[in-house]
């Protein structure tokens, strides 16, 4: 197994100590057939990691502490849950242990590709067109909201209506208000709103 001679996405990096010497581990998704699915590997490309099978499985984001990997995927198993909604640029939210273990799908709603963990890795933050029935059977772009929930998946709330476009949102450093863009005036401007929501206003 040569990374040279596959193609990849590089996605997700992670520090670790190992030996005292601080140790950088890289999680990446690779595209093709045969060996397809999410590795782990060293800094300098050594030692690769196994972790899924599934060329579904993409956008690997290490949880804070380093213990877990959240992922998105289209498994078989979604194929009838992600029918109903019926939106390009969405999956499902998995997480795994960092070994590969307890490999699991927190969500039963798809998600787009923009989500991320809270700085204390308690909860998650994506964005969502899966509530918007204007969506469905098109690029899943023309709206999109805004979600927090559990890093078990429980206590889904949505923070911003469904009309209009609200996306690529990020966590401030103490997870206490939310970065996000949106369109809601007319053209693609930043916003800033209180985890829960509140105090919305445009920077």
């Amino acid at each position: 197994f040569e990374m040279k001679s596959i193609l990849f996405w590089l996605l997700a990096v992670s520090v670790g100590q190992t030996n005292d010497k601080a140790t950088y581990q890289i999680a990446l998704s690779v595209q093709q057939k045969e060996q397809g699915g999410l590795y782990v590997v060293h800094s300098d490309g050594s030692v690769p990691r196994r972790l899924t099978k599934d060329r579904n499985d993409i956008f690997p984001l290490w949880s804070p502490d380093g213990k877990q990997i959240a992922f998105l995927s289209l498994r078989k198993q979604d194929h009838e849950l992600a029918a109903e909604s019926d939106l390009a640029f969405h999956w499902f939210l998995y997480v795994m242990d960092a070994d590969g273990k307890h490999q699991r799908r927190i969500t039963n709603t798809p998600i787009g590709t923009m989500f991320q963990w809270s700085p204390d890795g308690s909860r998650f933050l994506f964005q969502s067109s899966y509530e918007d029935a204007s969506n469905k059977g098109k690029d899943g772009t023309e709206s999109a909201a805004i979600y927090v929930m559990n890093a078990d998946g429980t206590l889904q709330k949505r923070l911003t209506s469904i009309e209009g476009l609200d996306c690529f949102p990020a966590w401030s450093p103490d997870g206490k208000q939310i970065a996000f863009c949106s369109n809601r005036g007319g053209n693609m401007d930043i916003f800033v709103m209180n985890a829960d929501g509140s105090g919305r206003r445009r920077l």
